[in-house]
């Protein structure tokens, strides 16, 4: 049996800023994905057990809670079928974060910020430019 070394990597953190989640979530997977690339990460239980092990304690809870999210009506069968457990596993998270893209109330919010008195000006920016992605700015 071969011992993999593991690689350090940011926990997600749910209960961090809510106006920012579903960008926030897009951005950690992302690299999340890149990682498994890196450990060269195939199996699909390798795989879930990466996303437990690395996302923390708050996604870890997520994921046993969530019953699975249908698949897109769009999608053919074949493709529903070929879907792999962590795909379908990533997929549900994306649609708990993300339930509907509410391009209206995220635009509020966007135009809402204001500038926090111990936020810094470069910190306010970069929450933003997050909120801007999340408005398809």
């Amino acid at each position: 049996m071969q011992a993999t070394a593991l690689l350090s990597y940011e926990t997600f953190s749910i209960s961090l800023d809510k106006t920012t989640l579903s960008a926030r979530w897009f951005e950690w997977i992302e690299g999340f994905t890149d990682l498994l690339n890196i450990l060269s990460y195939t199996d699909d239980g390798k795989k879930v057990s990466a996303l437990n092990y690395y996302g923390g304690g708050e996604l870890k809870k997520l994921v046993n809670l969530r019953p699975a999210v249908a698949a897109d009506p769009a999608q053919s069968q074949a493709a529903v079928a070929a879907e792999s457990l962590f795909d379908a596993t990533v997929r549900t998270i994306s649609a708990h974060f993300c339930p509907n893209d509410h391009q209206i109330y995220n635009t509020y919010v966007f135009r809402q910020a204001k500038q926090a008195t111990d936020e810094s000006l470069d910190g306010f920016h970069m929450r933003l430019t997050t909120l801007a992605v999340v408005c398809g700015f």
